[in-house]
């Protein structure tokens, strides 16, 4: 499954599975996604990456607790 462009996926936090926010895809390409960051509404670019056919990526960066965006969570 593969991200669209001008389409709002929603994604978690690991720490809290209740607190959610959405980012919306503006630009997708083979191997980047642009996307209006969660807290700032700025255009921010990610490398797209794969888990079992379905793609995602780290809006806010990556690191242990980072929350991911998957494809298959459109809202």
């Amino acid at each position: 499954m593969n991200f669209k462009a001008n389409t709002t996926y929603n994604g978690r936090f690991i720490t809290d599975a209740d607190s959610t926010f959405a980012v919306l895809v503006i630009k997708v390409t083979a191997k980047t996604v642009t996307f209006a960051h969660p807290h700032t509404g700025e255009p921010t670019r990610a490398k797209v990456l794969n888990d079992d056919g379905v793609d995602f990526f780290f809006p806010m960066g990556r690191y242990s607790m980072a929350p991911v965006i998957k494809a298959n969570r459109a809202a």
